[in-house]
């Protein structure tokens, strides 16, 4: 145990791996910048967020929301280090577990500030779709684990050649790397069995895929239910090859894109080690892991 001395003079302990390497003034001028952002977009939304005794309210809904994408953008990922940052960095805040209800509570704002975000001024000609393994816990402890039991399975990442238990985050983005849709379902899950509810949460015409996407039928029904086109590279000792080489080749370069978002999302924002024990509180982290690579994305959260 060390102890580290906050920005106000105040000496508390810390461990060693709670340590934000950032400096006061970076950290409270993204909050300002965040806070601004959040207030700026939350004005249409105000007539939903009216409830009882809302006037005794201590923080605002806009305060309470950007102290926790700012805890994202920072890469925390326990609660209760963070609530800790925070009255040691950015003054006084509401009792933890209040914090921690109110957060879960404005969860649905979230979606709406991404969606509200990430919506391109001109229509996106394609859109990517692809799946993130989201374990749980380590390998050895397949067999025992007992988190977000009957939520969560035990499945199989092809990239690594592993099993392991957890989630599977099924995301659709358009062609400039915003977030559109997502979906968490189990690991054992395969990806052709989402493809329908990302494209009913977010349409495209055309969408492009890895060779998990491998379906007659998918491809069939998505053209006579939902007008799509899904384009995915035909396997090499395949007999009838559909596209040209110069198409497979800009269908592969165009889904770099999605491999770049997940590699940001794991190493920035430390999308693997979410360490929720609920539904409500696992849904709010990925929803404000979402909205804060998408403030990032438009400048809002810098590095």
């Amino acid at each position: 145990m060390k102890v580290t001395k906050p920005h106000f003079g105040r000496w508390i302990p810390v461990q060693r791996h709670l340590y934000c390497t950032q400096k006061p003034c970076s950290v409270q001028s993204q909050f300002v910048a965040i806070l601004k952002k959040v207030q700026q977009e939350l004005q249409a939304f105000a007539p939903f967020l009216t409830r009882k005794n809302h006037h005794l309210l201590q923080q605002s809904d806009a305060h309470v929301l950007t102290l926790h994408l700012l805890g994202k953008a920072l890469g925390f990922t326990s609660e209760r280090a963070w609530h800790r940052f925070i009255q040691g960095n950015l003054g006084s805040v509401v009792e933890r577990s209040r914090y921690n209800r109110r957060c879960r509570d404005l969860r649905f704002a979230l979606k709406w500030l991404r969606k509200r975000l990430s919506s391109p001024e001109f229509g996106s000609p394609y859109s990517i779709i692809d799946s993130l393994p989201l374990p749980l816990c380590y390998p050895v402890r397949l067999t025992r684990a007992r988190c977000f039991r009957g939520l969560a399975d035990v499945g199989y990442c092809a990239s690594k050649q592993s099993h392991y238990y957890g989630f599977k985050l099924h995301v659709q983005i358009d062609s400039f790397g915003f977030v559109q849709s997502y979906v968490l379902s189990a690991a054992s899950v395969h990806d052709v069995q989402m493809v329908e509810e990302l494209l009913r949460q977010a349409h495209s015409a055309l969408v492009l895929g890895d060779k998990g996407y491998l379906s007659h039928s998918l491809h069939v029904h998505l053209e006579q239910n939902f007008g799509t086109l899904l384009c995915v590279p035909t396997r090499s000792n395949s007999k009838k090859q559909r596209w040209t080489p110069a198409f497979t080749r800009w269908m592969r370069r165009k889904r770099k894109q999605i491999e770049t978002l997940f590699s940001i999302l794991v190493t920035r924002f430390a999308l693997s080690s979410i360490r929720s024990k609920s539904p409500s509180g696992f849904e709010t982290n990925l929803d404000g892991l979402l909205l804060a690579y998408t403030l990032w994305k438009i400048g809002v959260i810098q590095d």
